[in-house]
């Protein structure tokens, strides 16, 4: 009679899963979303290498690195080159701590429940699985464990009960709302066979009756 809904439909339309580590304060690295390529090239200035990520693509797709440390690009350029297409982007200061690792966190109902580091392959900057990143077994930094917390009143709020963080360098990249996956991958890592417990909670959530 009645269809349960894990992940609310009107919090999925309030929450871009590139935009949604923005909202406190501090969890993300230096951003800024703009389509004005004069402001882009400002934040180039100021911190030299940047990547610009389109707001609605996925699994890395889209997202470009912009250096003028070691190129002939300088600031004005990027500004050119990342807003194009009159376009609304994400330009975020480059983490180099993505050569160690881009940590995907399965979180449900609010709490951390698997992990796994995704390495970059040679000559790339993307950590993705599609990108060809290799996965290795990972542990959660006391920071991590805070900003997920941090963020459950938020997600709650939303009904967004299921979601996957993203963490390079102690920032949230991204918080995955609409297809939270690497479940697969962090079984593989962890030795576990999460899907049983996802599952569990589901059925559990079904029966209280999803908003």
């Amino acid at each position: 009679e009645r269809v349960p809904v894990i992940n609310h439909p009107l919090g999925l339309r309030q929450s871009n899963e590139k935009l949604l580590p923005l909202e406190l304060p501090g969890a993300a690295a230096p951003s800024v979303l703009t389509a004005d390529p004069r402001v882009v090239a400002e934040f180039v200035r100021e911190h030299l290498d940047v990547v610009v990520k389109p707001l609605n693509e996925f699994s890395g797709r889209g997202i470009v690195r912009y250096s003028t440390r070691d190129s002939d690009l300088d600031a004005d350029s990027v500004g050119g080159l990342a807003t194009h297409e009159g376009k609304h982007v994400l330009v975020q200061r480059f983490l180099p701590g993505v050569e160690k690792g881009d940590k995907r966190v399965l979180v449900v109902g609010g709490k951390p429940v698997g992990w796994v580091n995704r390495l970059p392959r040679a000559g790339s900057f993307r950590a993705n699985i599609h990108q060809g990143a290799r996965i290795e077994a990972t542990s959660l930094t006391a920071r991590e464990r805070e900003l997920i917390e941090a963020f459950g009143p938020l997600l709650a709020e939303r009904g967004l009960e299921l979601a996957g963080f993203d963490f390079i360098d102690g920032y949230v990249t991204e918080i995955n709302v609409t297809s939270p996956s690497a479940l697969r991958q962090i079984n593989q890592v962890m030795g576990a066979r999460l899907e049983r417990r996802v599952m569990d909670w589901l059925e559990a959530r079904a029966a209280e009756g999803v908003r």
